[in-house]
């Protein structure tokens, strides 16, 4: 057997572990004699749960990537910033904010001035 073979069914139990607080559930809200209100079917999570949680929506997502910006190298999903409703491109980019696209572009501006590259 290839080494390392054992380590995907320990992940898959591991990680449906965690993801058991997330599962389908029916919550019912009850208003108490004090005025407080009380849910039942409430999740608890703890940070393991949110941690798998993370890892299976990275697994199960569009790919991470890194920031292509000379001085970022960020790893990202999605690019922050510059999507309206919700809308978010998933294939051509390259930064991970449209701030480190601009930043990188004028530093690429200025290395190409500083080659006596073309005037503008």
């Amino acid at each position: 057997m290839p080494a390392g073979w054992d380590c995907w069914p320990r992940f898959t139990v591991a990680l449906n572990n965690g993801l058991r607080r997330f599962r389908a559930r029916v919550e019912y809200p009850v208003q108490i004699p004090d005025g407080g209100k009380f849910t039942f079917g409430i999740p608890q999570v703890d940070l393991y749960s949110a941690a798998c949680l993370q890892v299976f929506n990275l697994l199960s997502g569009p790919p991470a990537r890194r920031c292509a910006s000379s001085t970022c190298g960020r790893v990202f999903v999605h690019q922050v910033g510059g999507a309206q409703y919700r809308q978010h491109r998933s294939k051509g980019l390259r930064f991970c904010s449209p701030s480190c696209a601009k930043n990188e572009t004028q530093r690429a501006y200025r290395r190409r001035q500083a080659k006596g590259g073309s005037k503008p």
